[in-house]
């Protein structure tokens, strides 16, 4: 629950709008003294916290600086902490049960009597599962992809009492067996680099292991859509990533092959088409 002075500052007449109208006059005094005001001492950024874990952190507070109350704002799920009004800033964080792996952030917000709104440097905490977890899972199972550059989400859980999003988690890996079919980048999203077949091989901790098999389908050259025809549509999701870089080491969007989806790659693609001015029908 947001502290009562939190929920004030949040108010279309609270502090916060009365610090942004400081801030567009070149007055504030908040966030430009935050680093050598408040400082979380401890833990330090990087502490690995498990589900269900309460975490101590304590806030330092430059000598001689009025504070009003105190609380820490943590990234949802984990939220805010208890307030208090005194020293020593001592507060202890719950992490949920109910919160997926990776990385958190937790930042200090104190009120000063005069009404500011101060703000410690974040530290992020990082939330790994406990070790009894029975065995992990891939969510889809298998990825088939209609067309090289298309990209899908994969999602992997450690199952426990309950299961725990472990995606983003430092001691997950997904490698990829063929990089010339599929790409894995961050945050688990996988990329179609080029027709064929392989496998995403998935492991947390040495311990577990999983398979996902990969297809990507071979399509005619300029059949972005994997219709069977070259024609308007497919110039209309060529012409979506206009200008952006391709994806490595081959996208079925980049047509002449310079890394670049650009302009030159729609002008290819019109040379391609099925039917006379690109036409669906």
């Amino acid at each position: 629950m947001h502290p009562a002075w939190w929920r004030t500052l949040l108010g279309p007449a609270g502090l916060a709008s009365r610090w942004f109208s400081c801030l567009i006059f070149g007055l504030s005094i908040a966030f430009s003294q935050t680093a050598s005001t408040l400082h979380i001492a401890s833990p330090a950024s990087g502490t690995v916290v498990n589900p269900g874990q309460d975490v101590t952190v304590a806030v330092g507070v430059t000598a001689g600086t009025d504070i009003a109350a105190m609380a820490l704002d943590a990234e949802d799920p984990i939220g805010f902490s208890e307030e208090l009004t005194s020293p020593p800033y001592i507060f202890m964080l719950r992490i949920p049960l109910r919160i997926g792996a990776g990385a958190y952030e937790v930042t200090a917000l104190a009120l000063s009597p005069t009404g500011d709104l101060v703000r410690s440097n974040p530290i992020q905490v990082q939330v790994e599962p406990v070790a009894n977890i029975t065995e992990i899972s891939v969510n889809p199972p298998r990825l088939t992809f209609r067309s090289p550059g298309e990209v899908m989400p994969l999602r992997v859980l450690a199952m426990k009492p309950f299961a725990m999003d472990i995606t983003a988690s430092t001691e997950l890996t997904v490698v990829s067996e063929n990089s010339n079919v599929a790409v894995v980048g961050p945050e688990g999203f996988v990329t179609a680099s080029g027709a064929g077949h392989t496998i995403l091989r998935v492991s947390f901790r040495d311990d577990y292991s999983v398979v996902v098999p990969v297809s990507v389908r071979n399509l005619e050259r300029g059949d972005l859509n994997a219709d069977g025809t070259v024609d308007r549509n497919d110039l209309s999701i060529l012409l979506d990533f206009l200008n952006r870089a391709a994806t490595p080491p081959s996208d079925a969007r980049d047509l002449n092959g310079d890394g670049v989806i650009d302009a030159l790659d729609a002008r290819i693609l019109v040379t391609l088409c099925t039917r006379p001015g690109c036409a669906t029908e």
